[in-house]
């Protein structure tokens, strides 16, 4: 949103650029999605919108182009236009985006049905306990770590890319569902600021109650990999050129973006909710653990 010099209310723009080094700059982006080529009443509307906008630079994008008469227009008042170009063949200065026709998105779900923790216990050594998902967890400080079912999914997103390497996601190629067991540990710590701390369960079965240093925990449960292909169109947009698609990861909608210049590649992926928002595909919170 950028403040409108005559009147003072709030305008909406497709994307604004700050810089403030060295002195500050606003870039301005609009963007049109139409059937047909964008045209001088178009570039018109958007250069007078943004007469009375701080914008320094005005860049206008046509999914279609522009015609003749509307790419004079822009440049006559020192706006940008750009349109998506259709890359053809390869391009040896930009080797990631032209070498993929497609991508296949996986989708990893661990569902948690039990849990065996492993601990040190006085004069008893090592000894194992199935769990319940709402067992506390505490440091060996004393403080209250959370529950641990909170706790594995925690550690679990944390670590999602070594669980990834071990249950060798990379060489799956088809949706798949399967028994796992998830193991924390051995000799499980955290490290906060104050040092290394040793991860406790309570015993709560004798006069004062006793913090048990935890070795490991074994969750047991199944893990669902849903794969789905996703087939990319390659673009030039200016210097950048982009890949893009739309496909299906099991049952969500899935928009896949791959971009690259000079500096290097990016990829983005999202999927798509029944609710319409966009899901982080690494959020642990996706996953469905049970007690």
């Amino acid at each position: 949103m950028l403040p409108c010099g005559r009147t003072g209310k709030d305008v909406e723009v497709d994307v604004v650029i700050r810089s403030r080094a060295p002195y500050p700059v606003t870039i301005s982006v609009e963007a049109v999605g139409r059937s047909r080529k964008a045209d001088r009443t178009w570039v018109n509307e958007m250069v007078g919108k943004h007469a009375d906008l701080a914008t320094n630079k005005l860049v206008l994008v046509s999914e279609r182009g522009f015609t003749k008469n509307a790419r004079e227009l822009a440049v006559a008042h020192a706006a940008l236009p750009l349109a998506p170009e259709d890359l053809e063949g390869t391009d040896p200065a930009f080797r990631i985006v032209n070498a993929l026709p497609s991508l296949w998105p996986k989708l990893l779900s661990f569902t948690i049905e039990k849990a065996r923790v492993f601990v040190h216990r006085p004069h008893e050594g090592l000894s194992w306990f199935w769990a319940p998902a709402d067992l506390l967890v505490f440091l060996d400080s004393g403080e209250e770590a959370g529950d641990l079912l909170s706790v594995i999914r925690a550690v679990y997103g944390a670590n999602f890319e070594r669980t990834a390497e071990q249950i060798g996601l990379a060489d799956i190629a088809e949706t798949t569902e399967s028994g796992m067991v998830w193991q924390v540990g051995p000799g499980w710590t955290v490290t906060l600021d104050d040092g290394e701390h040793r991860v406790c369960v309570r015993y709560d079965e004798t006069e004062e109650p006793e913090l048990h240093a935890v070795e490991k925990i074994e969750a047991h449960g199944k893990v669902v990999i849903k794969v789905g292909e996703v087939p990319l169109k390659h673009r030039r947009l200016g210097e950048v050129m982009y890949a893009y698609g739309e496909g299906h990861v099991g049952e969500q909608a899935a928009l896949l973006v791959a971009s690259e210049n000079e500096e290097g590649g990016k990829l983005t992926l999202r999927f798509r909710t029944d609710a319409g928002t966009e899901a982080d595909p690494r959020d642990p919170g996706q996953a469905t653990p049970s007690e």
